[in-house]
């Protein structure tokens, strides 16, 4: 029977074998793989008589006719050394250094590179997915220290975040008689590891488990954005996640909003400040800001106002800035803050005390913006004060006193004491809870007055503390 000719190549007039259409060309002793024109489809076809281990038979392969794309219908596996991989054209490159785009050989726009998640069934009732860039994960791995130390009950808990979000602990058991989610602990160091090793694989959880020696070595899959271990008995095992990477935003230097950017879109540029970043909108105006190690800062514009800007600083907490921040005077500022009510803690230092002159003088502790309704106020001492026989300090804005909010309270008391927590410690202006507003329209001044007796303020030392202010903006 016939699968083909040999007939003469056009191209080099030599002899070539031709195989019909719809004729397998076996490879493998047992036809494990199959190369064939497919003529039905019009293609092109690799195909394997086992593509899911179950004896399924299927294409690994195909080229359509009309185009010069090669599909794989399976995984791609890249495996090898971390070599840089270089290419040109309209084509993104992968390898393990990551995702870039081609090298445009025209003189034409290059393309943008966009990551976008998976899109919902159109037909279906579920919601977008979320795009979630991760760190690096650092060496991740379970050393078994002394399997002797290992008793039933012992535990090892991994826990994943998948590309979700969604945080999963699975805990592994040490058991005589291991079942599901568990391993022994028997013979040696390495045979526990290798025990550990095939209960986490076997759980699939989203991680690989490799066993060397006495280590279990933790490999994240695709779905996973990051593992943390922990341990229920320290002489049996060490786990170690190590710290994460950064998310890093290499861009231009942010002035307008980006060419081509669309309404309600936001981009990452550079401030031009080393270690800063912005946020920019299309939505009124240009939006700016700076990403700090400390969490995002961001500030909205509406035509060239600032109207908000806030810096994420935990879990519920946000430190302020832009229009709504008491700028501070002599004393440093930090500012936490509750969306347009905050506390605002200042700080003094013996050197800005002992920097005063005579016997009575003041350290500017803030300025308050137009509009700010002073709320509370307390003065909590860190260090006392030594040198004159005697060391006050008051808070105000009224002249020349300065008492309007915290009276004149002993500085040379022990650390820890808290002055404006208690009615008599409480200025006239704001006694009996009665707020304080300076002014509608302009900016004030407050002041911590120092006042010493048998000695004047340049011999005061160890005096340190902080100036707590709570305080609300008018819309």
């Amino acid at each position: 029977m016939a699968f083909g000719n040999n007939k003469e190549d056009p191209g080099t007039g030599g002899t070539v074998v031709q195989l019909d259409d719809d004729v397998d060309l076996d490879i493998g002793t047992g036809d494990d793989y199959a190369l064939h024109y497919d003529s039905a489809n019009t293609r092109l076809e690799i195909e394997s008589t086992d593509i899911d281990g179950s004896g399924t038979d299927g294409d690994v392969l195909r080229v359509e006719d009309g185009t010069d794309d090669v599909v794989l219908p399976g995984s791609l596996v890249l495996s090898g050394s971390a070599a840089a991989a270089s290419a040109q054209g309209d084509l993104v490159v992968v390898d393990s250094n990551g995702i870039t785009g081609g090298y445009r050989t025209t003189d034409t726009a290059p393309q943008g590179l966009m990551i976008r998640p998976q899109q919902a069934f159109a037909g279906g009732t579920q919601t977008a997915a979320n795009l979630r860039l991760c760190g690096g994960q650092d060496e991740t791995k379970i050393d078994i220290d002394d399997y002797t130390q290992g008793i039933a009950g012992d535990t090892v808990t991994i826990t994943t975040i998948n590309n979700n979000g969604t945080s999963t602990a699975t805990v592994f058991t040490e058991s005589n008689t291991p079942g599901a989610n568990e391993f022994n602990a028997v013979t040696s160091n390495a045979v526990t590891a290798t025990n550990l090793a095939a209960a986490i694989n076997t759980a699939a959880i989203g991680v690989t488990a490799t066993a060397s020696s006495a280590q279990v070595r933790l490999q994240l899959n695709p779905t996973i954005a990051s593992v943390s271990l922990a341990e229920s008995r320290a002489a049996f095992t060490t786990v170690s996640a190590g710290t994460r990477g950064y998310v890093i935003a290499d861009t231009a230097v942010v002035g307008a909003s980006p060419a081509g950017a669309a309404a309600s879109t936001w981009a990452l540029a550079s401030t031009g400040s080393a270690g800063t970043a912005a946020l920019c909108t299309t939505v009124g105006g240009t939006s700016t800001g700076s990403l700090y190690a400390s969490g995002i800062n961001f500030s909205s514009s509406n035509g060239g106002a600032t109207v908000l800007s806030s810096s994420i600083t935990d879990g519920y907490k946000y430190g302020t800035g832009g229009s709504y921040i008491l700028t501070a005077g002599t004393m440093t500022g930090n500012t936490t803050g509750y969306l347009r009510t905050m506390w605002t803690k200042f700080t003094w230092t013996n050197a800005m005390v002992a920097a005063l002159a005579g016997t009575t003088d003041n350290i500017a502790v803030c300025t308050l913006p137009a509009k700010t309704i002073v709320k509370r106020c307390m003065v909590v001492i860190t260090g006392a004060a030594a040198g004159p026989t005697t060391v006050t300090v008051s808070i105000g804005r009224v002249a020349a006193a300065y008492i309007d909010y915290v009276v004149a309270s002993d500085a040379k008391a022990a650390a820890n004491t808290v002055y404006g927590d208690a009615q008599a410690e409480i200025g006239t202006g704001l006694v009996g809870g009665i707020d304080d507003m300076p002014s509608y329209t302009g900016t004030t001044v407050v002041n911590a007055q120092f006042v010493s007796t048998v000695g004047n303020l340049s011999t005061v030392t160890g005096s340190t503390g902080l100036v707590f202010l709570e305080t609300e903006l008018l819309p």
